[in-house]
């Protein structure tokens, strides 16, 4: 399996074909709850905070009556996304899989162009769904000092109001590849309760915001700046590493659920 920063140079490729979408299909998306499950659901907050709305577990879908007007983000359009579209009148659905299955229930599918790529790793369909909703540089770069903190035991990311869904994002990648703690935070969360000890094995990184109760390693840029860089020097490591064996097919099978 090729390493994640692989496909974060392939990304790049999909990301210079995204159309921009037209005034009515971003009128149609204001206001709407936005749901997505692991980073689709860091990908939800981010619409959210652009269009106007408000992001929701998937917990807790059934809390909202069955006409609210919903947002559904999926890269495969598959898995928990089927149940919830399935559970309100007005869905759309945005997806990179044009034959997602969950499409038969949505009032709307709007499908993104990616690559293929392992089935968490979802840096291309992520990524291509920033960019369809919020254009913006995407350059990315290896970092000596960042792939040294990556190989620290836990790493926190914190970011500020814009860049907080990529901070979690990066966490749970962290995570995904290396199978160490890590945890992304907004700046404020930050300040409460989780720097009252001294760690040295601990590395906090910090996107485009400052923060002042710990030492840490501050980089800035657009969000797909920071996403793809981090996703990029993951990678480095990943390979350097010799990463490669995961039990996805573990998941898949005790959830039941169809790639």
């Amino acid at each position: 399996m090729e390493p994640l920063s692989y496909y974060v140079e392939r990304a790049v490729e999909v990301l210079k074909n995204i159309e921009e979408p037209d005034k009515e299909t971003i009128e149609n998306l204001k206001n709407r709850a936005f749901i997505g499950n692991g980073n689709a659901f860091q990908v939800a907050k981010y619409y959210a905070n652009k269009l106007n709305g408000y992001a929701i577990e998937p917990t807790y879908y059934k809390s909202l009556k069955k006409d609210e007007r919903v947002c559904v983000i999926s890269a495969s359009g598959s898995k928990d996304s089927i149940e919830i579209c399935k559970y309100f009148d007005d869905v759309v659905l945005i997806t990179c899989n044009k034959d997602a299955p969950a499409k038969e229930y949505a009032k709307e599918t709007i499908v993104l162009p990616s690559v293929k790529e392992p089935p968490f790793y979802n840096v291309s369909t992520y990524s291509a769904m920033i960019y369809w909703i919020d254009r913006q540089d995407y350059k990315f770069r290896e970092d000596g000092f960042l792939k040294y903190l990556l190989r620290k035991p836990s790493i926190i990311f914190i970011g500020d109001e814009l860049t907080y869904p990529i901070a979690c994002m990066c966490a749970l990648k962290v995570r995904e590849i290396f199978g160490k703690l890590s945890a992304g935070l907004s700046d404020m969360e930050a300040y409460h309760g989780w720097f009252l000890h001294d760690n040295d094995d601990e590395a906090v990184i910090c996107l485009n915001t400052n923060f002042d109760l710990v030492n840490n390693y501050k980089i800035v840029g657009t969000p797909l700046e920071l996403l793809l860089t981090i996703y990029y020097n993951i990678g480095f490591l990943q390979e350097e590493l010799e990463i490669n064996d995961y039990k996805y097919d573990m998941v898949l099978k005790k959830k039941g659920w169809k790639i």
